[in-house]
């Protein structure tokens, strides 16, 4: 019994792939306002802050797991 359900579970997937590919190619995408923020000259031990704006433009949640500054 449960060999002939795999097979059917395949077909069915594969079916329900082809009738929504958008659920095979969905990914998340970020766009950012700007990608650079030019401080100029800063003097030694100055704190400075820089804020980006970005958007999810794709079709799949976006997670951030982790920043690093540059």
């Amino acid at each position: 019994m449960r060999f002939l359900f795999l097979p059917r579970a395949f077909i069915i997937s594969i079916s329900l792939l082809s009738l929504f590919p958008s659920l095979l190619y969905a990914q998340p995408r970020i766009s950012f306002d700007t990608e650079i923020i030019d401080f100029g000259k800063v003097a030694a031990g100055t704190s400075v802050q820089g804020r980006f704006t970005f958007t999810n433009t794709g079709d799949r949640t976006l997670l951030i797991r982790g920043l690093r500054p540059g």
